[in-house]
């Protein structure tokens, strides 16, 4: 009778012109997938914290595959696997709308990072994947940030690997990617081995450093951070932000300075305003 009364309710979703859905914490399991993944004029779909195991996940995901319009999607705190994982993966190589995918704690291992890697490969809009509390080790870590590195046309600005522990030659390849996609930032545990030296150089103030070059040149913050954008405004979007700060060549900036300074700086939709520097 519970499961009647899901669906009921999920068919009875889909015929209203809802734009943002958010289920989670509520008991959804696999059968639900079906009817969510086809839920047609969707932009955001929140299902975490539900039932979902390995035939929901793939359910939903094969719904999502020619959706056009769902742009965010939640599933944290599920039990996708690494089925569910591969199931992900063939979505991203033919979904052209998804920009944001949160699959944090489902139980995906090295394997189930190598299946999504294969739709990584592939994809064109996809800006933002959490995996973080996930059992994916360093393996799986290089498999994800290759897949970015052989797709010319990736737009992948955040990935979220926070629990992983990367080495130093991961961040040697990671530079290598981001040469590529300077767009792009990386969020992981730590680093083995790091020295007291490079963790100071790499946790100098960026605003110290802009403020001293700004001083030098006798111009203000806010202008040397308009001059970053080609519109001249005092907003723009935060993959923009982070490849025309690093790309700059007047002050030497790193991933990680400007990843404090896009924490200093970014609103909630996904922009950056100079504007809270004045």
């Amino acid at each position: 009778m519970e499961m009647l009364h899901e669906n009921y309710y999920l068919q009875e979703l889909s015929n209203y012109r809802i734009r943002s859905l958010n289920l989670s914490h509520n008991e959804f399991s696999d059968t639900a997938g079906e009817y969510l993944g086809q839920m047609l004029g969707l932009q955001s779909l929140n299902l975490s914290w539900n039932h979902f195991n390995v035939r929901g996940a793939v359910a939903l995901c094969n719904g999502l595959r020619t959706n056009v319009t769902l742009k965010k999607l939640d599933v944290s705190m599920n039990g996708f696997g690494n089925d569910g994982a591969l199931a992900l993966g063939d979505t991203l190589k033919l979904n052209s709308c998804l920009v944001y995918v949160d699959v944090s704690r489902n139980g995906i291992t090295n394997e189930g990072a190598s299946r999504i890697s294969k739709g990584l490969e592939n994809n064109e809009c996809l800006q933002v994947l959490k995996l973080f509390l996930n059992p994916v080790s360093l393996e799986g870590a290089y498999s994800l940030i290759l897949a970015i590195k052989r797709n010319p046309k990736s737009r992948m600005e955040d990935l979220d690997i926070s629990n992983v522990l990367v080495s130093e030659q991961f961040v040697k390849v990671l530079d290598g990617v981001c040469a590529i996609h300077p767009q792009l930032d990386v969020v992981y545990k730590g680093l083995q081995g790091l020295s007291t030296k490079k963790t100071v150089s790499l946790e100098t103030n960026p605003i110290k450093l802009i403020q001293n070059y700004t001083d030098q040149n006798k111009i203000s913050v806010v202008e040397f951070f308009k001059s970053l954008n080609p519109s001249g405004l005092m907003t723009m979007p935060v993959g923009d932000f982070r490849k025309a700060i690093i790309q700059q060549t007047n002050i030497p900036i790193n991933r990680y300075q400007a990843r404090e300074l896009i924490k200093k700086l970014e609103e909630k939709n996904g922009m950056v305003n100079f504007s809270s520097l004045i």
